[in-house]
């Protein structure tokens, strides 16, 4: 139990998925919880994480089917339904407080969900519900773009000269020309040249911030651009950047984003989406990152 490895978050991640009984998850969240807490006093983040994640998914999946079986039972008038299998909260170990919040974690749309539970920061139940969401930029005070792959990101384009989502800490090693932080807010800004954007991973920003690239690029002011994302290859905004992008290559293992001498990961790969006409560059720089595919 001292860490949560790929296999046992794989098959428990399933698990939650096929679970259709409110006590089968919620003993799989209370699993999850115990490999939390245990993590914790190991100060093993990475554990932690992935437990956390596992335990907010399950109780998104109970939240799901609790709001079902309030939707099941009969009315008051309905005396043809035998309620006597029917479990109170209280015979399955759910509080009324708990109850709400993970009624209210299913209704999150699935790509606001999976933008948050897949940053690099441990999740929390108030953060996923917004009470404490962090927004992960590029160089926020938070998780700072490896020197490796900034690297790569230089030799491809030949600098950068933005990067519209970070700030001075992250800039030391981004050396962007320009950089918008918090701020300056991104968004309302013109972008051009050859640009670098790691966006918050918070929905909506996420899709706010790479419909702004594709924008810019569209209208001729960004001549090149890298975009650093989770591959949340089941998301609508994914695919609405990665269908116009010229070029991606997908990260073998998780890339460690850093903190002064702390580092964190996401618990899914990553992938970098190029745009512009070096095609045959970035996948000759970013062959040693992971895989490459581009078009023609």
């Amino acid at each position: 139990m001292s860490d949560l490895g790929l296999i046992k978050y794989d098959a428990m991640v399933h698990a939650i998925t096929e679970c259709h009984k409110i006590d089968e998850v919620k003993d799989l969240r209370d699993k999850a919880r115990a490999l939390e807490l245990y993590a914790q006093q190991a100060k093993n983040t990475d554990a932690e994480r992935r437990a956390a994640e596992i335990r907010i998914r399950a109780e998104r999946k109970t939240g799901s089917l609790l709001r079902d079986t309030e939707k099941a039972k009969p009315g008051p008038k309905d005396r043809s339904c035998d309620t006597t299998e029917l479990k109170t909260l209280s015979d399955m170990g759910i509080s009324k407080d708990q109850s709400s919040k993970w009624q209210k974690l299913a209704e999150i749309p699935d790509d606001e969900f999976e933008g948050y539970i897949t940053a690099p920061d441990v999740p929390t139940t108030n953060g996923a519900l917004g009470g404490s969401i962090v927004t992960t930029y590029t160089g926020q005070d938070e998780w700072y773009t490896p020197e490796k792959h900034i690297k790569a990101v230089s030799s491809v384009m030949g600098g950068i000269d933005l990067d519209p989502a970070s700030n001075a800490l992250a800039n030391k090693v981004v050396q962007a020309t320009e950089f918008f932080d918090k701020g300056d807010d991104g968004l309302s800004k013109i972008w051009k040249g050859r640009v670098f954007l790691n966006p918050p991973y918070k929905a909506p920003l996420i899709s706010l911030f790479t419909k702004k690239l594709i924008s810019e690029i569209e209208l001729g002011f960004v001549t090149q651009a890298i975009l650093l994302t989770n591959n949340s290859t089941d998301t609508k905004w994914w695919h609405n950047v990665a269908s116009r992008s010229d070029a991606a290559c997908f990260t073998l293992g998780r890339i460690s984003f850093y903190r002064d001498k702390e580092y964190n990961a996401p618990t899914n790969g990553q992938v970098f989406l190029y745009f512009g006409k070096n095609r045959e560059k970035f996948s000759a720089v970013f062959s040693e990152i992971g895989l490459c595919m581009s078009r023609g």
